[in-house]
């Protein structure tokens, strides 16, 4: 069973896979499927849910549920327990029967280039990545977080895709070199591994 991507917030989810997976890649849909298939393509539960997706959280990566820890954080006496709770479950063989709603994105060739390909190079691994998408707005940057495959974080990275974003992440890499190079004592800056253009984005890792 797939739906649309027609809802306004799957929607935002589908736009974000799309830049992320291009073409030949084909367009993102949401399902609720788990049925398996020999094609190439790309699953991510939407959370918390299909009209409000703020996390596309990739299926097949051990570890990957750790992201679900920006759930709802102290927002109430439930949503803690419920949170942790659903990132025990989330990757165990009950949870898929959930038919929990799913953003794929299918393709034909494994080999074609994607967000992933080129994150490779930089890890110097293959690379899984997981998308926080925020809220829809002009200056909303999607943030990944990269896992390898055994589900170790590897790194986080931020795409610009409209010159807006495309500056702000521009301006981020450069405050990093500058902070970089003044070797602060009290405080730790992220440390950039990679930052240049891919298919039009901005990245930064």
């Amino acid at each position: 069973m797939r739906t649309p991507s027609g809802d306004a917030s799957a929607s935002y989810a589908a736009e974000v896979a799309r830049l992320l997976w291009p073409e030949p890649w084909d367009a993102p849909y949401v399902t609720r499927s788990r049925q398996r298939t020999r094609l190439p393509h790309r699953d991510a539960y939407l959370f918390p849910s299909e009209r409000h997706p703020r996390l596309l959280v990739p299926v097949d990566v051990p570890g990957s549920s750790r992201m679900l820890q920006r759930l709802g954080k102290g927002r109430s006496a439930l949503s803690d327990p419920m949170r942790r709770l659903l990132e025990r479950s989330v990757h165990s063989r009950a949870f898929a029967l959930t038919r929990w709603p799913t953003l794929r994105v299918p393709g034909t060739d494994p080999t074609a280039d994607s967000i992933e390909q080129h994150l490779a190079h930089c890890f110097e691994t293959e690379v899984r990545v997981g998308v926080m998408l925020g809220t829809r707005r002009v200056n909303q940057k999607p943030v990944l977080q990269v896992f390898d495959l055994e589900g170790t974080l590897r790194g986080f990275a931020k795409v610009g895709h409209n010159d807006l974003t495309a500056d702000l992440v521009r301006r981020e890499a450069q405050s990093l070199a500058i902070v970089s190079e003044h070797e602060p004592r009290s405080f730790r800056a992220p440390r950039v591994l990679h930052h240049g253009r891919w298919a039009g984005l901005e990245i930064l890792v």
